[in-house]
């Protein structure tokens, strides 16, 4: 059941908050950056050497730009002087499945857990739902409505707003463009003390 279905005769909705859908897009992405990061800089130049020939080393480094692979040869010459045994690579190669098998269950459930948030100010109160805790307080009853962003929620226009009330506080996660809501505290609390 939403919030707005509970509403009062002669209330009108002011704001409601909807969820981020770049917080969301950044939780899909966050861990393959960091993998993908790694496999450019760490595995691939070691893969590259070696297993091509030297005109196909050649051509690959002309398309990447890579000038002088000194790093990539380092860990190549490591890699043989051990000499890895088939069963690690193998073994590797599992725990990347398993790895993008945890990253795609993470990601789903971050994605779950955004739908769970819910922020309705309307003229008379506002309501707050965060993982099933409900908060409902007249704009009276409201101390402060606090904003936090991260880099990414202050380039992408989202972050957390939290509510202070009388009762209590609750968090609302990944609202877009938050400032909203303690702009409209703000302007309640300038009508209520005049």
């Amino acid at each position: 059941m939403a919030l707005t279905d509970g509403l009062r005769d002669g209330e009108t909705v002011v704001l409601k908050a909807k969820i981020s859908k770049a917080a969301i897009i950044a939780d899909w992405l966050c861990l393959p950056a960091v993998f993908l990061f790694f496999f450019l800089t760490v595995c691939l130049p070691v893969a590259i050497p070696k297993y091509l020939d030297a005109e196909v080393q050649k051509l690959v480094f002309d398309a990447v730009g890579i000038e002088n692979p000194d790093f990539g040869d380092i860990l190549m010459n490591l890699g043989i002087a051990l000499q890895i045994p088939k069963f690690i690579t193998v073994g590797v190669g599992v725990l990347l499945g398993l790895l993008v098998f945890c990253w795609l269950v993470w990601a789903c459930v971050k994605t779950y857990l955004h739908f769970g948030y819910e922020l309705v100010a309307t003229d008379k109160r506002i309501l707050v739902r965060a993982r099933g805790d409900v908060l409902e307080s007249s704009w009276q009853d409201v101390k402060n409505v606090f904003v936090g962003q991260s880099v990414g929620g202050r380039i992408f226009r989202y972050g957390n707003v939290t509510v202070h009330t009388v009762r209590g506080a609750l968090t609302v996660k990944s609202v877009t463009r938050p400032n909203r809501f303690k702009e409209e505290f703000y302007c309640r609390m300038q009508n209520v003390l005049i």
